[in-house]
């Protein structure tokens, strides 16, 4: 079970030489389920309106399609994956990472990510 980062989901869905081959890999490989938090589509929609981010479509429609074309499921944000944030350390202000991080802690999920951030808080990152 993979839960795609923000940065790992668009460049897989954009084919984005910016994923590096063993993500490439870990996202493609038959048999791996790959999970996509509301979180996504929340922190993309975010970085479009404030002008850091260009997509041809808006950006629920880009994470609808990706996440189709991608064979990805929803991974709800529920109640028992913010449990531990009150003992998690703060190792960054990013809260789009840190409740990845706690999504991926509570299910016991690696995450595809370039960032090493997740490195801290104890989550197996593939990159």
């Amino acid at each position: 079970m993979r839960l795609l980062d923000s940065n790992a989901f668009v460049w897989a869905v954009t084919a984005s030489q910016q994923l590096s081959a063993r993500a490439r890999e870990a996202i493609t490989e038959g048999g791996a389920t790959l999970w996509v938090s509301p979180l996504l589509h929340y922190e993309l929609s975010q970085k479009a309106a404030r002008g850091k981010l260009q997509l041809a479509i808006a950006p629920i429609d880009f994470v609808e399609r990706g996440i189709g074309q991608l064979g990805a499921m929803e991974l709800p944000l529920r109640l028992s994956h913010t449990r531990l944030s009150d003992t998690l350390e703060w190792h960054h202000r990013d809260p789009f990472d840190r409740l990845l991080a706690l999504q991926a802690l509570a299910e016991g999920m690696s995450i595809v990510s370039s960032d090493p951030v997740f490195d801290l808080y104890g989550v197996e990152r593939i990159w």
